[in-house]
């Protein structure tokens, strides 16, 4: 029997299951794979921020308590006549202490901040599942 074209009916399509989306629906939507790396870009420049934050509050506190130990030192002069050396010399160390210490806090959490960011730039830039325009976009290039 031969197949002529007058009698020859193609068979519909058969619908795809609800649960695989049709390739139509995949490449007009938005890459699932762009909003995983797009939060982990959103923890790293968060912890930059915090590390950033930590860096300024303990200068800021360390200079007020310098400040504050220097006047004290100062006010005990113009009370008793004497300056209060050893006052102010702890109150500078102290101040100078939480200040220093605070902001190599501040550094190593925006280090690990940049690092993490570093790690997603790699990631984005060797992934088979996003093309070229996608990954310039992730890393604002």
């Amino acid at each position: 029997m031969s197949i002529t074209p007058s009698s020859y009916e193609p068979t519909p399509p058969t619908p795809m299951p609800p649960s695989i989306p049709s390739p139509k629906a995949v490449n007009s939507s938005r890459n699932p794979v762009v909003d995983r790396y797009a939060d982990g870009y959103r923890v790293a420049k968060f912890q930059v921020g915090i590390g950033a934050t930590i860096k300024i509050v303990s200068v800021v506190i360390g200079g007020l308590i310098v400040l504050l130990s220097l006047a004290e030192a100062f006010e005990t002069q113009r009370q008793m006549g004497m300056l209060s050396r050893a006052g102010a010399s702890l109150g500078f160390m102290f101040g100078l202490r939480i200040g220093a210490g605070g902001f190599s806090i501040g550094v190593i959490v925006s280090a690990q901040g940049q690092l993490t960011k570093a790690t997603i730039d790699s990631a984005v830039n060797t992934s088979p599942f996003l093309n070229m325009d996608e990954k310039a976009r992730m890393m604002s290039l």
